[in-house]
């Protein structure tokens, strides 16, 4: 372990004095120090749930030991930048690649968590994961709810059946509009075996996040007990 503030080492009187402006005691930064990589952001449903997720993983983290220490990436949607903004998403995989391994070498973290979903996020931080080789696990945040309307289920994908069936003129453009606002019918990954629930099973099949996780919904109260438990292992 990178054991980063002992204050009996003149060169970490810097680190020390600056994580203890940000709130921490230096017997938290004499713990293990585990980054966690959030992807949470209000504009992409597939990460929005991380806003509440990741408490529960810095619990996990607190209670095996550890000092847990958040911060960010980009998470951009891909279906939102289907169009003049689609050029901008494949690039990011590299930036978020990028941007987690600069903020781990710089902090010196010991262990990582990382909390993503979607079709860039995912591969973005396989990537810094397997370059930077420290302890890592990951989490996506679920699968978005199903929409129900008389006797049928519908999920992500049928808004896009959808669209073509009332450029076609096969459908109003009042049933247009209420699929529209409803087929997306929750927070979470789109409700469809995409990109996005495919690298969720690719993490569980590799044995990097746990058996099950990426198919739970994002409501499931079982979600925020898989996240403690995943503080807490990458430190037993």
């Amino acid at each position: 372990m990178n054991r980063r503030g002992n204050e009996k080492d003149m060169t970490e009187g810097y680190f020390i004095g600056l994580m203890s402006s940000a709130g921490f005691r230096k017997k938290d930064i004499q713990r293990p120090i585990i980054g966690i990589i959030n992807s949470y952001t209000d504009v992409n449903p597939g990460h929005k749930p991380f806003a509440e997720l990741v408490k529960y993983v810095k619990e996990g983290i607190w209670a095996a030991g550890g000092m847990p220490g958040e911060f960010g990436v980009p998470a951009p949607c891909d279906g939102m930048a289907q169009g003049s903004g689609m050029h901008f998403v494949l690039p990011q995989r590299d930036l978020i690649a990028a941007s987690v391994e600069a903020m781990v070498q710089a902090h010196g973290f010991d262990g990582l968590v990382f909390l993503g979903s979607c079709d860039k996020i995912i591969p973005g931080m396989l990537m810094a994961a397997a370059h930077l080789n420290l302890p890592a696990v990951f989490l996506t945040a679920g699968a978005m709810l199903p929409y129900q309307e008389a006797d049928k289920v519908y999920c992500t994908s049928d808004l896009k059946e959808a669209i073509g069936k009332y450029k076609d003129g096969k459908i109003t453009e009042v049933t247009f509009d209420r699929w529209r606002e409803n087929m997306c019918s929750s927070a979470g990954t789109c409700s469809m075996y995409g990109t996005a629930n495919t690298m969720g099973a690719f993490l569980e099949a590799t044995g990097v996040a746990p058996f099950g996780s990426s198919t739970m919904l994002f409501c499931d109260g079982k979600k925020s007990g898989s996240l403690e438990m995943l503080g807490r292992g990458l430190l037993i």
